[in-house]
């Protein structure tokens, strides 16, 4: 007689079987349609790869790009492995750290499942010393991440890694890191048109913009310019005759709080965690509806603080209380003359 408990188990079985015969690309399927390979690590549940390149010459933070290859296993079993140029980027993280932010660059011809990959370039957040803390400030980031793709799909989609690197003489290190989507896959999942280059951008969709500086003074990141198109792509969406600006690169924010992070000179803050509204619109009213907007996201926001793999519960507690600061005193970016609210102790040792 079969029993619940014996159907149960054939349904395991079938469902395993599914999985692994088609539906999750275990077996090659031949086709000309391109793949992408941020696409792939996502739908497939990739969360470990390998990263075999010279350690030494990342650590020497050299600007000559170097050949690596990538290594994962899919869930059910097929290994894989890409070539792609390594090359390392960013300013301040090359200054100060140890290990610095890295781009990957893949090649054509690169085929994965039976298809072609799309030869895309994908920043790399990774690291920055070799201690449990710099660990942290990886995951607080990708948290940053988060939230604003709670808050509108134009954002760039991220994936948390956890990485080993590895060379050539043995040596190895396993560390987490951040997959950011490339900039053209961005534009054509939302059917937009990147608008890259230097051309001059006046004028920008005022909705998307007020949400854009908002989120920014949320998180105490003051390190972007529209001008300068500085840590943010410019986008033109379907929706929008106006340019949509997405923003990346969070280190420098009052909620990933890098050792590393100063505001800027001429700004009147002195400390990261002092947050500095830099909008730049004519009429405040303009605010009020993104304000109630993220007042009605609050508990989706807090939520996403909790789903960040590997975040320490200090961790998590600093974040949920800078987050609950910009909630307790959003409603005074209403104020004509308000720019700056001190909203949070600088000293953080009754959080941990």
């Amino acid at each position: 007689m079969r029993t619940p408990f014996h159907l149960s188990k054939i349904a395991s079985v079938i469902t395993l079987l599914a999985l692994c015969l088609g539906l999750t690309g275990c077996l090659s399927r031949s086709g000309s349609d391109q793949a992408s390979f941020f696409n792939l690590l996502q739908s497939d549940g990739i969360q470990e790869v390998a990263l075999e390149l010279d350690l030494s010459a990342v650590r020497a933070k050299s600007d000559e790009p170097q050949a690596g290859t990538l290594r994962w296993q899919h869930p059910c079993g097929r290994a894989y492995a890409i070539p792609v140029e390594v090359s390392t980027r960013g300013n301040s993280r090359r200054t100060y750290c140890n290990f610095p932010p890295l781009k990957l660059d893949l090649g054509e011809g690169q085929v994965v499942q039976g298809r072609p990959l799309i030869p895309e370039s994908y920043k790399l957040v990774s690291h920055c010393l070799d201690s449990d803390a710099d660990e942290q400030l990886v995951l607080k980031e990708f948290l940053a991440y988060r939230l604003y793709e709670e808050l509108t799909p134009i954002s760039f989609r991220t994936h948390l890694l956890k990485i080993t690197y590895r060379d050539a003489n043995g040596q190895e290190e396993r560390h987490w890191a951040i997959l950011l989507e490339d900039k053209n896959e961005l534009a054509e999942r939302l059917d937009a048109r990147l608008l890259d280059g230097d051309a001059s951008v006046q004028t920008v969709a005022a909705d998307e913009y007020s949400l854009f500086t908002v989120f920014q003074y949320m998180i105490g990141n003051t390190d972007w310019n529209l001008g300068r198109r500085h840590n943010l792509k410019f986008i033109r969406t379907q929706d929008s005759s106006l340019p949509v600006p997405v923003p990346y690169d969070f280190d420098f924010s009052g909620l990933v709080d890098a050792p590393y992070a100063k505001p800027h000179p001429d700004l009147p803050i002195h400390d990261v965690q002092q947050r500095f509204f830099q909008w730049r619109g004519r009429d405040r009213a303009q605010l009020k509806p993104v304000l109630e907007y993220l007042a009605g996201k609050k508990g989706a926001l807090l939520d996403r603080i909790e789903t960040v793999p590997g975040l320490q519960a200090k961790e998590k507690n600093r974040a949920r209380a800078y987050l609950e600061s910009f909630f307790q005193t959003m409603d005074q970016l209403l104020e004509h003359d308000v720019r700056m609210v001190e909203s949070l102790p600088l000293d953080h040792s009754d959080l941990s």
